[in-house]
């Protein structure tokens, strides 16, 4: 979607993958073309370039990028390209215990983690346990490569490939309270702490009380990261942040959309936009 104005104030959609009609940029590109001049869409193929047509934007919004491509899109933050999320932040996002010890060192509650190669190396750590291993690699889907072991009892073989982040269990009331973060806004969704493997839990939308909008508040400041995912549980001890995301899906959050174009839209003002 290109319309034929000039360069002020365009923003460019750069993308991991080609834009379906289910996800949430859809009606956030929806939104913005009545409030923005110029929008670019494009999603990097096989080849990896990014066109020079980027370079004229005033904010570039980057989705679902793999490490390779968030390499070639670094090149748009060194010619002075406003880029949201921020291509530093978001490459160090998949670093999943980099982003807890940072998160640790913030004065935020985070699960004690410990990162290894091989399984047996989590079978020495877990010592029959309570414990949660995760692929170390925060570029995995959230909720994808996780073992949940609230007995202690693992598989004898690795159930996916390594390195593994090896977590604590966090006692909790069985939900985990999961908050969007766009700008200054939070909003929520609570959903099911352990859903059963390949189970789609919607959510049910709650009321962020103030304290937790401050937590995700550090956690998004923490990390760079002005839109985010941010994944707590409640446990005796307090909130507990077990997973961010950079740039989440946002879905069945009713006004996820709003929150996101509203964000980006602050990013490229302009006097003569009410």
């Amino acid at each position: 979607m290109t319309s034929t104005a000039g360069p002020n104030r365009q923003i460019a959609f750069l993308l991991g993958k080609p834009l379906v009609n289910e996800s949430v940029l859809t009606e956030v590109i929806g939104r913005l073309h009545h409030r923005v001049p110029t929008i670019i869409l494009h999603h990097i193929d096989k080849r990896g370039g990014i066109p020079n047509l980027l370079y004229r934007s005033q904010l570039v919004v980057q989705r679902g990028l793999n490490v390779d491509q968030l390499v070639a899109a670094a090149m748009l933050e060194q010619a002075g390209i406003r880029c949201c999320n921020r291509i530093v932040a978001t490459s160090a996002s998949s670093n999943r215990a980099g982003v807890l010890a940072s998160l640790s060192a913030a004065g935020v509650r985070v699960p004690k983690t410990s990162v290894v190669d091989t399984w047996t190396d989590v079978l020495a750590i877990s010592r029959q346990q309570a414990i949660v291993v995760k692929d170390a690699d925060g570029n995995v889907g959230r909720g994808q490569r996780v073992v949940i072991a609230i007995d202690g009892q693992l598989p004898g073989q690795p159930p996916f490939p390594g390195p593994f982040a090896v977590q604590e269990y966090i006692p909790n009331n069985g939900t985990v309270q999961k908050l969007y973060v766009a700008g200054n806004r939070v909003r929520g969704l609570i959903k099911n702490a352990s859903p059963e493997h390949g189970a789609v839990d919607p959510g049910i939308p709650f009321d962020v009380d103030p304290d937790l909008k401050k937590l995700a508040r550090c956690v998004s400041t923490a990390l760079d990261l002005e839109i985010a995912g941010i994944d707590v549980l409640l446990s005796e001890d307090g909130a507990c942040v077990i997973d961010t995301n950079p740039f989440p899906g946002f879905r069945n959050l009713p006004d996820g959309a709003k929150m996101i174009a509203d964000h980006l839209a602050s990013l490229v003002p302009d006097k003569k936009v009410g």
